[in-house]
């Protein structure tokens, strides 16, 4: 998916939702990296779903078509905070989840997840930490469930205070040598988010290049602003040059930080510990993050991928693409089977065939 999303949701009932958890070892579970986030299958009534895990929710989601496909229905609403929004969610009975091994019973609340051809059927939000400890490698697709909350960890790991609130996971960050609460949530597939007040309270909007890009949660679609972050830590790690949305959200945190800075770090969490423990190698801390360097957001369309935002001062904004151009090819083939070429460091120019007949060479570069 080529449009930023954040789909996590805090619910601000939901740490009081009953999870119930087989007492036994779960196991190792597999997990996928891609751009659309952190997916793993998961089975629910006897059918396999794919499921995004998104520890920045505190109540765990199906999509409402999947739901009634399956006789799942609503038994009472939740008050819930999504990002750019509050809102009310219908939630059903508690639902036998099986991933690998691992079972537990959440709620589940009702959502559109599939709106905007989004490949997963089912949210999974830190009520899965509820009841177990994840030991969890973004980068290698390992990660391993545990019943075992006190456990050892692997050698060499620093711990972090981790909170759990109504509104989800918490640690403590600097930014430019400065210091905030962010929150924790792999259902975002950015470095980091900050709070527009918090930045702009700080200096950290000035001399530096700044653009837009659009991102969502649940209740719709939204312009952010893009920039980047000098330095930022995590406890005993730092990392140069981070790709910041900046935007006013409703989460309790002034930042918030995602899968393409978590991903550089194996990560064991624990909810009864109140710790998330980290390492992270020179290589990884070193290892530049990726950036979107053409400007152009869009979503698939019958005849190929129609813009649905052209970001001011990008290389697409000064080549003069618009909103509802449509891409019928890049670089002579298919334009939804061309892989993550806005994103691609390597690559300095693409040539991208349009609906009007036309074959535009844009060249990229970073603008943020």
């Amino acid at each position: 998916m080529h449009l930023n999303r954040r789909l996590f949701l805090a619910s601000l009932s939901a740490m009081t939702l009953a999870t119930t958890v087989r007492a036994a070892e779960a196991g190792r579970i597999v997990m996928t990296m891609s751009g659309d986030g952190f997916t793993l299958p998961v089975r629910i009534k006897g059918r396999t779903l794919i499921a995004l895990f998104d520890c920045g929710a505190t109540q765990s989601v199906i999509d409402s078509g999947v739901a009634a496909e399956l006789g799942l229905h609503p038994r009472s609403r939740i008050d819930v905070n999504l990002v750019y929004a509050a809102g009310r969610m219908a939630v059903t009975a508690p639902v036998r989840v099986t991933l690998g091994e691992a079972v537990f019973t959440p709620t589940l609340a009702l959502g559109q997840l599939r709106a905007n051809g989004r490949p997963f059927d089912v949210l999974l939000g830190c009520d899965l930490l509820e009841a177990f400890r994840l030991d969890l490698d973004i980068a290698t697709g390992y990660a391993r469930l545990s019943t075992d909350y006190a456990g050892d960890v692997p050698g060499g790991m620093s711990a972090i205070p981790l909170t759990a609130s109504s509104h989800g996971l918490s640690v403590d960050i600097t930014i430019e040598g400065k210091r905030l609460r962010a929150h924790v949530d792999t259902g975002s597939n950015d470095a980091l988010t900050v709070r527009r007040s918090w930045a702009e309270k700080h200096g950290l909007l000035r001399d530096r290049p700044v653009s837009q890009w659009i991102s969502a949660d649940l209740s719709g679609i939204y312009k952010i602003e893009m920039t980047s972050m000098r330095t930022v830590s995590i406890g005993d790690y730092a990392f140069a040059h981070v790709p910041t949305g900046i935007a006013q959200f409703q989460q309790d945190s002034d930042a918030a930080i995602g899968v393409e800075l978590l991903m550089r770090c194996h990560s064991v969490w624990s909810l009864a510990a109140s710790k998330l423990w980290l390492s992270a190698t020179d290589e990884a801390l070193a290892r530049p993050f990726a950036r979107e360097r053409a400007g152009l957001a869009y979503l698939p369309d019958a005849q190929g991928l129609r813009v649905v935002f052209v970001a001011p001062g990008s290389p697409a904004d000064r080549a003069g693409w618009k909103a509802n151009d449509i891409i019928t090819a890049v670089d002579d083939g298919r334009a939804d089977a061309a892989g993550d070429w806005k994103r691609d460091p390597a690559r300095r120019s693409v040539r991208l065939s349009t609906a009007s007949g036309e074959t535009r060479t844009l060249d990229l570069a970073d603008y943020y």
